[in-house]
């Protein structure tokens, strides 16, 4: 009785978990981005709604969201959701640097940091969605090797 183990082989699923890791990584860049919007937008002083409206998430240089004066986060029709390389999450308002900074004004709805403290959650979520995206990409791959073994 042995065992044997191919080099080529034991490669060629190497890179297909390499592959599978970085398609969650970027799945889990993308709905981490979306989560620090939403509270970001939320947490902003909204006095008019003007800031909150002024939020623009980015997915790879595409917008995909923008704020909301309620404090929620609209999804642009067409904007890619499955995954991102790069996400960027900015307030254009004119004073929207000021408001963040000067912890010292008072908010009736808001705060200021809303942007900072919104993004020190990132780490914690990012994990989470990373393991939530490795986790169904996993669940399909299983599914399609019982699918491939079942042929045989």
């Amino acid at each position: 009785m042995s065992v044997s183990f191919d080099r080529t082989a034991l490669l060629e699923e190497m890179e297909a978990v390499l592959a599978q890791v970085e398609e969650g990584c970027e799945q889990a860049l993308a709905a981490t981005a979306l989560q620090i919007g939403a509270q970001a937008v939320s947490r902003a002083p909204a006095q008019s709604g003007a800031l909150r409206e002024s939020a623009v998430l980015t997915l790879d240089g595409v917008p995909a969201a923008v704020g909301r004066a309620d404090g929620g986060i609209a999804l642009l029709d067409g904007a890619r959701k499955a995954g991102a390389k790069r996400a960027v999450l900015s307030f254009a308002a004119p004073y929207a640097a000021q408001v963040h900074e000067h912890t010292e004004v008072p908010h009736a709805q808001g705060e200021a940091k809303f942007l900072e403290r919104a993004a020190l959650c990132g780490k914690e979520i990012f994990a989470r969605e990373l393991c939530r995206a490795i986790a169904a990409g996993r669940e399909d791959d299983d599914a399609s090797r019982v699918t491939h073994i079942s042929n045989r």
